[in-house]
């Protein structure tokens, strides 16, 4: 009786630590596929001023580990805390970064923050 009771309390257990290990990053599959990474992507900056014709400064997408294939993140730009426009970069294939492009946007000396998903 008492080791039933230890196999099911160590089951529960593993299956309590597995809920709680999960997190909501991007999961990238790699060349083999029985080998995953969990990939993050990051800004070069996450606020700033927009310029007098609205765009903002340059933004770069970067990836802490390259991928076979291209990969795609979406960058939000908010103001006064409502987004306003969002734009799609591209990181190609063996590349750790996309090209660093302006946003525009129609709000001119206005105080932005970026996300990126």
């Amino acid at each position: 009786m008492k080791k039933i009771i230890v196999l099911l309390v160590s089951v529960f257990a593993i299956n309590t630590f597995n809920a709680f290990a999960t997190n909501n990053k991007t999961t990238v599959e790699t060349q083999t596929e029985s080998d995953f990474y969990t990939c993050h992507f990051s800004l070069n900056h996450y606020s700033g001023t927009t310029h007098s014709d609205g765009d903002t400064n340059k933004v770069t997408v970067r990836l802490n580990c390259p991928q076979e294939k291209d990969v795609y993140a979406t960058v939000y730009v908010y103001i006064d805390g409502e987004c306003v426009v969002s734009k799609l970069f591209k990181i190609a294939a063996g590349k750790t970064e996309s090209d660093s492009l302006n946003i525009s946007t129609d709000y001119r000396g206005a105080k932005y923050t970026l996300k990126v998903q």
